[in-house]
């Protein structure tokens, strides 16, 4: 709710120290001291990067609040000095939103951390998410300033480096790790894509740019509950088994017939299976994206999100 990039990255910081100490909550575990360093020095590094942008904005406009930057930075041409502020707020907040190639802490955090502070960390990632929505959104004009390319690049990057390497895990934490790092793509390349739209087509296309960012956020919300609730499950899973082991999980369904079913109906929500939710979000960025078939952009984005979603049901 802050007005300002001050207040923001304060408070943004304060997110980010729990979540350092959270992840090492179990400091006697080799795997939890190894996932909160690793933590802590991506995302120190991310802040630090978003900080520099942000200093480089105030001796831009010499304001952080955000409705007089946005006053102050439509009136500038775009430039380089402008387009690095740009990317460096989506590196920097990127980095905690483990959007590849940022993405090497969150495996490691996802075993450290107990189960319980897994699910919760899902949502650090949709607030660092929204940090660069927002930021970008408010302050930089999405139909002046033109970098909807680059939030789809590191977009599809997520989508396909995530789904590829949640298939090859047999640890069902670093799987879930993993797959959080592709629908981190969905988001990002959502939101790309509304900003490409807006920017090459204007107000003509407004509605697929709605549709978008409609997808985008019912995307966070789907993966916030989705992914908390199979943590839940693997949480309870391992209880049994003793290990996190895919293999293990085997025949689980006849002891535990409601971690199981809570289990599929968060595998099979995050993997786009109509009627639930899962699939209108990912349905409304895809639909976004077919709005003009003739662009290039538009029709490559659209074939790796159909070829995406597919590898999320395997």
């Amino acid at each position: 709710f802050s007005q300002d990039f001050f207040t923001l990255y304060v408070f943004w910081e304060l997110i980010c120290i729990s979540s350092y100490t959270l992840v090492s909550f179990r400091k006697y575990r080799w795997q939890a001291v190894e996932g909160g360093i690793k933590y802590l020095l991506m995302s120190t590094v991310g802040s630090l990067v978003a900080l520099y942008g942000i200093s480089m904005l105030y001796g831009v406009a010499g304001t952080l609040n955000f409705s007089s930057l946005a006053n102050i930075v439509g009136k500038h041409q775009p430039n380089i000095s402008i387009y690095f502020i740009i990317v460096a707020i989506i590196v920097g907040f990127g980095m905690s939103s483990a959007i590849v190639p940022f993405h090497s802490w969150i495996p490691d955090a996802y075993v450290g951390a107990p189960n319980c502070i897994a699910s919760i960390s899902t949502v650090v990632l949709k607030i660092s998410a929204f940090n660069i929505i927002r930021s970008l959104m408010t302050v930089f004009n999405p139909s002046y300033y033109d970098y909807g390319l680059i939030l789809i690049c590191f977009g599809l990057l997520s989508l396909i480096i995530g789904n590829f390497l949640a298939v090859t895990q047999k640890d069902i934490r670093r799987l879930l790790a993993f797959s959080s790092v592709s629908n981190m793509g969905y988001i990002f390349t959502g939101v790309g894509v509304a900003s490409y739209i807006i920017y090459t087509y204007g107000h003509v296309l407004s509605h697929a740019f709605e549709i978008a960012l409609i997808g985008v956020f019912l995307h966070m919300l789907n993966h916030v509950f989705g992914k908390g609730l199979l943590f839940m499950a693997v949480g309870n899973f391992s209880v049994q088994t003793k290990n996190y082991s895919l293999n293990a999980l085997e025949g689980l369904v006849r002891k535990m017939p409601l971690s199981s079913f809570s289990a599929a109906v968060g595998l099979l929500g995050l993997a786009g299976v109509p009627p639930l939710s899962g699939f209108w979000s990912k349905l409304s960025i895809i639909a976004s994206t077919a709005t003009v078939l003739s662009d290039p952009i538009l029709f490559i984005t659209l074939a790796f999100l159909v070829f995406n979603s597919v590898f999320d049901a395997a």
